[in-house]
């Protein structure tokens, strides 16, 4: 199959795929749960333990949760996260808005170049 009849077949998943790449994708998808799912399973387990795996005297507890969720700091800092993202929130979506209306209503000089520097951040890694 060749031509616009195997792009159709990639499109609608009609492709029959050899025994190897069935294997590559099983692999795949087991490496994704040994590196990714366990430990972040083991995480959420270990956060019901009053102690480290291995501890003969540890118990299943809500200690640990309780004891954030009563702490007035956490508050806080959940008040803070929000405040910030609402700031950030309204910074952003008065700039954003701004250049829209810019570059699609008005005759602005270097409107094209405006275009590109609009769009770079997505091309942009998020962590430097």
């Amino acid at each position: 199959m060749t031509g616009p009849e195997a792009a159709l077949a990639r499109l609608t998943g009609d492709v029959r795929a050899s025994p190897v790449q069935r294997w590559l994708w099983v692999a795949a998808v087991l490496g994704t749960g040994l590196l990714v799912v366990y430990p972040l399973g083991m995480f959420l387990v270990g956060s019901f333990r009053s102690a480290p795996w291995g501890d003969p005297g540890a118990a299943w507890t809500l200690a640990g949760y309780v004891g954030a969720y009563t702490d007035p700091y956490t508050w806080k800092l959940v008040f803070n996260t929000l405040l910030i993202g609402a700031m950030t929130l309204a910074g952003v979506m008065t700039v954003s808005i701004g250049f829209a209306w810019l570059i699609t209503r008005s005759d602005v000089p270097f409107k094209p170049f405006l275009e590109v520097m609009v769009i770079t951040p997505y091309f942009l890694p998020a962590v430097v």
